[in-house]
């Protein structure tokens, strides 16, 4: 298994971690006490396997990538804050794609998820991304504000995707680095 250096958070009482199957019972915990990704976006709470089943995701067949992290932010005395799901080189060399993160719902408004977002693209950036992509529900109005407020613009929309109980609208986003332009993206 390749092993890269994790995204380093400013605030210094943050830690970011991989999380592994034997990490389920704690990250179910941490959806279950934080339901609001999963009611805005899949209709329901979290699955009771549904920790299992993210930490054992596998990229489809025919949809290439180099690696992929999920990564638990722990806070010294506190225990796990947020997680983030990462998939580097998805579908293009150089572009890394947020799969998902959580931020625990108590630290909304706080700037916890700008420390841990700018800490995920100066380590991407380090390991040679050169876009980041996200795919944001378009019921998640806060997401995708928080994502516009930190340089995502929208590039594509996909209408009709299952998740849980519902079909959504996928804003597809993504924010340049190193000089590279939207346009060349899109190519």
């Amino acid at each position: 298994m390749q092993t890269s250096q994790l995204p380093i958070v400013a605030n210094p009482t943050i830690h970011a971690g991989e999380l592994y199957s034997a990490d389920a019972a704690e990250l179910q915990n941490f959806f279950d006490l934080n339901p609001e990704y999963f009611l805005i976006c899949h209709g329901e709470p979290a699955r009771p396997d549904e920790a299992a089943t993210e930490l054992e995701l596998k990229i489809p067949d025919g949809m290439a990538c180099r690696r992929q992290w999920f990564i638990g932010f722990r806070e010294q005395g506190v225990g796990l804050i947020a997680v983030e799901h990462i998939i580097q080189d998805l579908f293009i060399e150089s572009v890394w794609h947020i799969g998902l993160l959580i931020l625990e719902g108590c630290r909304h408004g706080k700037g916890d998820a700008q420390l841990i977002y700018a800490a995920t693209e100066h380590w991407a950036a380090t390991q040679g991304a050169r876009w980041l992509r996200i795919g944001v529900v378009t019921d998640n109005l806060r997401a995708k504000r928080f994502w516009e407020s930190q340089g995502f613009a929208i590039v594509c929309e996909r209408k009709g995707v299952a998740m849980g109980l519902k079909k959504n609208t996928i804003l597809t986003m993504i924010k340049t680095l190193s000089g590279t332009t939207i346009r060349r993206f899109s190519r």
